[in-house]
């Protein structure tokens, strides 16, 4: 049975962008930076002076993310207690003084996150994202599960690019440049690529067009298309989701990946009967061509056993940063 709670967050609002400068000891600063950067993530704190925690809301989607310093600077009871200070079966900003739905709504037309989720007095289902801190993974499996939701875990590695440097920059660039070899096939994505993508999306949520539409109108978002008429495609009969993905597939797109809203590219996706060509990779540094080009910091994470994905990503030169973990919380069955 779900417990009822009737509480009021300790976390405090920030609006004031100078306080980041208090966030160098965040393991995970460079996801932070890029969340300002971008602009579309409310950002929260137990302490504005001396913080230990900062939660960061989406504004487009259900995801919720948890920075927190690194384990020798950080007291646990306190994010222990930021935790259990919000009522998590409403939406958060039910939780927060001082929230105006109308100010947030002005942010992005992609806002349905906002009022019929953030706002809620009751929701199903939220994700708390890249979770840097194994102990906090533990304390919410745990802690959610006695409040009768169901949680699941996924393990990921985090992965950046240094643009800092400016003579690795230059290097990156000139590969990725290299890469890309003015293969005319790579196309920015469109909105009509937005819903084929969405309905064949493996971890598709309520919110999930969002994000790819989002990095549609931002540039964010690079596919592979082919004329197939003029190509050789064996299709495996027996299989029935790859002959539902490509006789659904109405824009010749073969390959994609884009950006999300947090400033990282995920969901780099090759149709099976193009694997194997190198187009996955064009595409890829299409994206963090793109990205650099925006002044936003290259980063992505894989799944932890991707050796495929984590192979491809460092032909483009993205290095290793830290593991974390992406966690479903919901009141039903969770089926991925």
């Amino acid at each position: 049975m779900l417990i009822k709670q009737n509480k009021e967050s300790i976390l405090i609002h920030i609006k004031d962008k100078s306080f980041f400068k208090k966030t160098k000891g965040f393991p995970q600063f460079d996801f932070i930076e890029n969340q300002i950067k971008i602009g579309v993530y409310e950002f929260f704190t137990d302490n504005y002076d001396s913080p230990s925690i900062i939660v960061s809301i989406s504004l487009i989607t259900n995801f919720i993310k948890l920075f927190t310093l690194n384990n020798e600077n950080l007291n646990f009871e306190i994010v222990k207690n930021v935790i259990k200070s919000i009522d998590w079966n409403k939406g958060f900003f039910n939780n927060i003084k001082g929230i105006e739905m109308d100010e947030l709504l002005k942010k992005t037309n992609l806002n349905n996150a906002i009022s019929n989720h953030h706002f809620s007095n009751e929701i199903n289902t939220f994700y708390f994202g890249d979770i840097e801190n194994p102990i906090l993974v533990k304390f919410i499996e745990e802690y959610f599960k006695e409040c009768g939701f169901e949680t699941k875990t996924f393990p990921f590695d985090h992965f950046i690019i240094d643009t800092n440097d400016i003579d690795n920059k230059n290097k990156i660039i000139t590969k990725l440049n290299s890469i890309i070899s003015n293969d005319d096939n790579i196309v920015p994505l469109s909105k009509s690529d937005a819903y084929y993508i969405d309905d064949n999306y493996k971890y598709k949520t309520e919110f999930s067009l969002n994000e790819i539409l989002w990095a549609i109108e931002n540039g964010l978002a690079y596919g592979y298309k082919i004329n197939k008429n003029k190509v050789n495609i064996v299709v495996d009969e027996n299989d029935e989701n790859e002959k539902k993905i490509y006789n659904n597939n109405n824009n010749n797109l073969v390959c994609w990946n884009f950006i999300k809203s947090d400033g990282k590219s995920s969901n780099l996706y090759t149709l099976p009967q193009f694997r194997g060509k190198g187009i996955a990779l064009k595409v890829k540094a299409k994206l963090t061509l793109s990205s650099i080009e925006k002044n936003i910091i290259p980063l992505c994470s894989t799944a932890n056993d991707n050796t495929i994905s984590n192979s491809l990503i460092g032909k483009i030169g993205f290095k290793y940063s830290y593991s974390m973990a992406v966690m479903v919380i919901s009141k039903n069955k969770i089926n991925f």
